[in-house]
């Protein structure tokens, strides 16, 4: 039992160790107590536990000494980072992440994966920005995953579709690459997890209105190669994406009727694509135009396009 006085009020209370839930030990007689307590045999720790006259080495002599009690096994552990988000993994700074947050955009392989090749003292970091793309490559390439699509892509098609996983197979087909359906379904909605939750930057957002901001600053042949582009998408098939990317391609060229591309057709294509991003997303890079086109349809396109 103890018993305290509070200064202000005078007032004095006796509380019963066995029977109170709001007393606790300090932390590293708490450790060893806990250790005789439960009979723990083996205790891993991050490495700042792990150092000489540190939080293990005396919880170790305060479990034999007072609690009679030989310290279990100890491993020490490095620190795991965070990409993409501040800090370290850590629960009493209130930076732990959970495995419902992980196992969002990663699969569970991929997770098991990225721990199990790291040595206990070793370290690294769980991704949640644009290196889980490099994650997700390296895992289908150790382990020679078949009909593997790429995390970016994923993205990339995944936003224009409206994460639709069908319209997403349908997209892959008419690119002509080779994919594992179960593979992109389980994947999709991590990608956009990644997307929207984590890296809302890398989404592509269509204007709400028509960019007249940039429009103006256009000259007249500037002006006249988005016409064209306008006047192609409301009078050719979409659905044939090599004739679509093709046709894209050339209208910004000087001449229309030869197959070679010269240094100053793609510095016009460069001018070009510039434009329509602008006036689309108002912003100067944005997905692959043909593939783009395919997904949403003309409609919205042409009324921000058609100033």
């Amino acid at each position: 039992t103890i018993t305290y006085r509070c200064l202000d009020t005078g007032n004095e209370e006796a509380v019963d160790l066995r029977e109170s839930d709001n007393v606790k030990l300090q932390w590293k007689i708490d450790w060893a107590m806990r250790w005789a307590h439960e009979e723990v045999h083996f205790e891993p720790g991050g490495k700042d536990h792990a150092s000489p006259n540190g939080s293990y080495d005396t919880s170790a002599v305060i479990a034999e000494q007072i609690y009679g009690r030989q310290a279990p096994v100890f491993v020490g552990y490095d620190f795991i980072g965070l990409s993409g988000l501040d800090g370290k993994m850590s629960s009493s700074a209130g930076n732990a992440v959970s495995p419902g947050q992980l196992l969002s955009i990663y699969t569970p392989e991929l997770l098991s994966w990225i721990y199990n090749r790291t040595a206990p003292n070793g370290t690294f970091k769980l991704a949640f920005d644009s290196e889980v793309f490099r994650l997700y490559s390296e895992y289908d390439k150790s382990f020679e995953v078949e009909g593997s699509v790429q995390f970016r892509q994923l993205v990339g098609y995944g936003q224009s579709v409206d994460w639709d996983a069908d319209r997403v197979c349908e997209l892959l087909r008419l690119t002509g690459e080779e994919f594992d359906e179960a593979l992109i379904r389980e994947r999709l909605p991590k990608a956009k997890a990644w997307a929207e939750t984590y890296n809302r930057e890398a989404l592509t957002v269509l204007n709400a209105k028509p960019n007249a901001e940039h429009f103006a600053g256009l000259d007249d042949e500037r002006r006249d190669n988005i016409a064209k582009l306008v006047e192609h998408l409301r009078s050719h098939n979409i659905e044939d994406l090599e004739s679509l990317n093709a046709a894209i391609y050339a209208i910004p060229k000087r001449d229309l009727d030869s197959e070679e591309v010269t240094k100053e057709d793609k510095a016009r294509q460069k001018v070009f694509f510039k434009d329509i991003y602008q006036l689309l997303f108002s912003q100067d890079r944005g997905p692959r135009l043909a593939t783009y086109v395919w997904a949403v349809g003309t409609e919205k396109l042409i009324s921000l396009l058609d100033q």
